[in-house]
């Protein structure tokens, strides 16, 4: 007798400094759009490392026009997108794919009952522009990802990708078999706040613990070792995972 397919699973990636790291660009793609759209220098932002696209919008224009109109955050919003797209080259030239994204989302691509897509700070715009830069949307379902300019808190966006992946792929994992992948303490606020899993991406040793006191049930120094992302995944899922060629 056949063995029956794996159970389904979920997989939700962060992008900025988890998959890519394009931040001079997205930086100065923030300044000129802030500049158009108000006439005014951006000025610094703070407490953004984790953050929705809307929710450093809104903190943005409060500063210069309190009561900021959701008609303005979307024209801002709009104007980064239209810059990340016309950047496109820039993109692959100042930015960069983390070490051993692709082979981590090649890996998981052959895996049976394994959907990836993205849950994001970014406008589905901007994401797709960084990830196109390196050809990992190859990878990455995005039509049932969940997106920064879709609520100013992180958290909000895990429930629509859960109900697009249910509707549109069929794909209705219990929370132990969905997987939070992200670098900032906002990432592993998200899983521990709806139940699901998280998996902490440490760009740096120093990020480590504070992955883990934000929930992080498993902490990783980067992607570079596909083994022990596959084993680090498999075992949350209780799923033997096999390398696959990076393609």
């Amino acid at each position: 007798m056949d063995n029956p397919p794996p159970p389904a699973a979920l997989l939700l990636w962060d992008i900025d400094r988890t998959l890519v790291d394009c931040s001079l660009v997205t930086r100065g793609a923030y300044d000129r759009a802030f500049r158009r759209i108000t006439g005014q220098p951006l000025g610094r932002v703070s407490d953004i490392a984790g953050a929705t696209a809307r929710h450093i919008a809104v903190r943005a224009l409060a500063r210069h026009r309190p009561g900021t109109a959701d008609a303005l955050v979307r024209r801002l919003l709009d104007a980064v997108d239209d810059e990340l797209d016309r950047l496109g080259e820039e993109l692959t030239a100042a930015g960069r794919a983390m070490p051993g994204a692709a082979r981590a989302l090649t890996a998981f691509a052959g895996c049976p009952g394994v959907r990836q897509t993205v849950l994001t700070g970014n406008t589905r715009r901007s994401a797709a522009a960084k990830l196109r830069a390196f050809g990992l949307d190859r990878y990455l379902d995005l039509a049932i990802g969940a997106y920064g300019d879709e609520a100013e808190e992180r958290a909000a966006l895990l429930p629509p990708a859960r109900e697009r992946a249910r509707r549109a792929r069929g794909v209705d994992c219990p929370p132990a078999r969905v997987i939070i992948v992200g670098d900032t303490p906002r990432d592993m606020a998200v899983a521990r706040e709806h139940g699901v899993r998280a998996v902490g991406v440490a760009c740096h040793p120093a990020d480590a613990g504070g992955l883990t006191a934000a929930g992080a049930d498993v902490v990783l120094h980067g992607l570079a070792d596909t083994d022990a992302v596959l084993l680090t995944f498999g075992g949350l899922l209780r799923q033997r995972f096999a390398e696959r060629p990076s393609g």
